[in-house]
């Protein structure tokens, strides 16, 4: 009895082990990582590789060029909105925004708002505004090379792509560039300037006798050419002329006659003699920092639309604004008129013992042979234009 009460309790023993082998052997076999390898399923993320596909951002070509890095840059003017060289400005700024895909943008503003005339060289050497218009002759004795481009009757004023031609020229020049990297500028830019008129407040100058004594608006070596006409040098900054008009602090401003027209000037002016005298030639330069930064393909397309643009710009907006100037001046009562040839000749000669003062000054520092070669390439270049010679003023 003994022994079969061990029996029974021994195969009771062998059971339960059993069940309990039996029991714990059973999840091993469950297919649990089978069924969990339905994350084998859930490797769906082997399909959320599909990022792999969102790596069309890299064959999207749109998101890589609005990826591109983008230029916001300034351009200090000085003359009037409306006036031929603010609407060259504003179409200039416009065509090289599209031209470059709007990688660069440019925004100008005229009439002084940036900067006064005199202190454009400075600011813009120091990256207040990446871009500004500034007069050569406002940077007599640091960049000398182009103040000559004022000389009376240096253009036949004719053609006014001849004009811009001339004074690419001149700003792209080794010399001129040389003398504006002095200040941390690069010339890249040129403005034109057509027919210097004489705006006159309510005297008629027909001769050089009658220049005696006027208040000429004038900055630089303009002052040298006001004094040389035995009149007076007056600095008043392009935003005030009319103002300055107005109250008779001016007598006279050279300058084209739609900008005595756009800027509102003719409201106290009276006569307009077309002196024939060249209006200057303005540089627009690139703080030098600022255009390093910019990549060769948006230089080659700035360098394309100036070359190519600009002088054609330059041409429509001179001659269809001077046009509808004479028109508005005249219905207004203004009195336009031409000067006697050989009186007009006395004023021009008056003016050139100016630009023997230019070149000894740069004699005296050493730089005869640099400011002869400059002087004989722009004559070169302007007979060959114009197919004609030039018979006045040259460095002795």
């Amino acid at each position: 009895m003994n022994l079969k009460k061990w029996a029974l309790l021994a195969v009771a023993i062998v059971a339960v082990i059993g069940l309990l082998i039996s029991g714990c052997s059973s999840p091993a076999t469950t297919p649990a990582p089978t069924t969990t390898t339905a994350p084998t399923t859930t490797t769906a993320p082997t399909t959320t590789t599909a990022p792999t596909t969102t790596t069309a951002p890299t064959t999207s070509a749109s998101p890589t060029m609005a990826a591109k890095p983008t230029w916001d840059w300034k351009m200090s003017g000085f003359l009037a909105i409306g006036a031929p060289m603010s609407k060259t400005i504003d179409t200039f700024c416009d065509t090289i925004y599209k031209e470059t895909g709007g990688r660069l943008k440019i925004t100008p503003y005229h009439a002084s708002v940036l900067s006064p005339m005199p202190d454009v060289t400075k600011l813009l050497g120091t990256g207040s505004f990446e871009l500004g218009m500034y007069g050569y002759n406002y940077t007599a004795g640091v960049t000398t090379a182009g103040v000559v481009t004022l000389l009376p009757g240096l253009m036949p004023q004719t053609n006014m792509k001849e004009n811009a031609a001339l004074m690419q020229f001149v700003a792209f020049h080794p010399w001129a560039q040389a003398q504006a990297k002095k200040l941390n500028i690069i010339n890249v830019y040129e403005h034109a300037n057509g027919n210097g008129w004489f705006v006159l407040r309510n005297k008629q100058v027909k001769t050089l006798a009658d220049l005696k004594g006027l208040n000429v608006r004038a900055s630089g070596i303009t002052n040298e050419i006001a004094k040389a006409w035995n009149a007076n040098p007056v600095n008043v900054p392009s935003g005030e002329t009319v103002e300055a008009f107005q109250k008779g602090i001016l007598d006279l401003q050279l300058v084209e006659i739609a900008e005595g027209w756009k800027s509102g000037q003719y409201q106290y002016t009276k006569y307009y003699g077309n002196s024939k005298i060249y209006g200057g030639s303005y540089a627009g330069g690139a703080n030098m920092d600022a255009w390093a930064k910019l990549p060769q393909d948006v230089k080659d397309i700035f360098a394309k639309v100036v070359k190519e643009k600009l002088p054609e710009w330059n041409s429509q907006y001179y001659d269809t604004d001077t046009a509808d100037a004479i028109t508005g001046i005249t219905k207004f009562g203004g009195v336009i008129y031409d000067f006697d040839p050989a009186e007009l000749q006395k004023i021009y000669e008056a003016a050139y013992p100016v630009y023997d003062v230019w070149y000894n000054d740069q004699v005296s520092k050493g730089m005869a042979a640099e400011a002869k070669a400059f002087w004989t390439d722009l004559i070169n270049f302007r007979n060959q234009i114009t197919k004609t010679t030039w018979t006045g003023w040259m460095p002795k």
